[in-house]
């Protein structure tokens, strides 16, 4: 409603055709609508280094990991190209793509090391959000630790995050004593769902 306001021209909107909500999206009366979609790519491959989708016979790489980020990669290039970047550019600039901190940021155990272990880092805060998290590792055993390293947000997000998902092996809540823009301790937020104000 507030872009089909906007007095900025060309308004312009891009949505994911495969999400209801995209759907709704679209059909604001504005002047540039771009849509995209999982069916967009003639391939898309997913593996633990990184996505791939290829579109007019180019391969696009990045480092990015987990079906989400291929939706995420589509809706950047429909962006691009809507604005008139070739598609080559595009490729360039996504294959470059340093990892992200705190998005799928992968903390590996050095060589020589007694176990190896990899970390993953996400700020995922929502139940949908780590199913797809967890989604993007498939079978590979998983110890999940949910909490609010973040610092200084309303945790009522904390009361749902499922610790007995069947994804994962073990799981455990943890908190920072955080007290942000007036708020009381984490630990009484978690367990109240509701901030505690001082």
């Amino acid at each position: 409603d507030s872009l089909e306001h906007s007095r900025k021209r060309p308004r312009r909107m891009v949505a994911n055709i495969d999400d209801p909500y995209g759907l709704t999206f679209l059909e604001a009366d504005i002047e540039k609508k771009v849509p995209y979609s999982l069916e967009d790519p003639e391939l898309h491959t997913l593996t633990k280094d990184g996505v791939s989708v290829v579109l007019e016979g180019i391969t696009i790489r990045t480092p990015l990991v987990g079906l989400f980020n291929i939706y995420n990669v589509l809706a950047a290039i429909s962006c691009a190209q809507s604005f008139g970047v070739p598609l080559k550019i595009i490729e360039r600039a996504l294959g470059d793509l340093p990892p992200i901190k705190g998005r799928v940021e992968k903390i590996i155990t050095p060589e020589g090391a007694a176990k190896h272990v990899t970390a993953v880092v996400d700020y995922a805060h929502t139940p949908d959000s780590l199913e797809k998290l967890y989604q993007s590792f498939g079978d590979t055993p998983k110890i999940c630790v949910l909490g609010n390293t973040g610092g200084g947000q309303d945790l009522r997000a904390c009361t749902h995050l499922d610790v007995n998902h069947k994804q994962v092996e073990h799981a455990a809540r943890i908190f920072e004593e955080t007290f942000a823009k007036g708020l009381g301790s984490s630990k009484e937020q978690v367990a109240t769902g509701e901030p505690v104000v001082r």
